[in-house]
């Protein structure tokens, strides 16, 4: 699904979106009520924020962790958080071990942005 960055540039798996120069920013899509956590990056890296594509109650925390849903938690999504959006950090936060989402039964679709 295309979706726009939040300065109305067109971003797909085909036109990455850039940050800061010359970074590429990736994106994976989390399914909604995804019971399992879900490993987006296994190595360090960067998170730069996230976009809720449906609405769930549950509130999915975004771990700096390469395997598991646990640990320090880097971001999350309220529950009354409305689709769109989420918090965007432009120069990313610095994840030393990884970035991982920890699944929930009715957490929302969301699509992660991460490098």
């Amino acid at each position: 699904m295309p979706f726009f960055d939040p300065y109305g540039n067109l971003s797909t798996p085909a036109n990455p979106l850039y940050i800061a120069g010359a970074t590429v920013i990736q994106h994976t899509e989390v399914a909604a009520g995804t019971t399992a956590d879900t490993v987006i990056k296994a190595a360090p890296g960067k998170f730069y924020g996230f976009l809720v594509t449906t609405l769930g109650l549950g509130v999915p925390h975004i771990y700096d962790n390469a395997s598991a849903g646990s640990g320090a938690i880097i971001g999350a999504c309220a529950a009354s958080l409305g689709v769109g959006l989420g918090p965007f950090f432009e120069g990313g936060i610095t994840c030393s071990n990884g970035i991982t989402v920890g699944g929930g039964l009715t957490n929302p679709a969301m699509t992660v942005f991460w490098s």
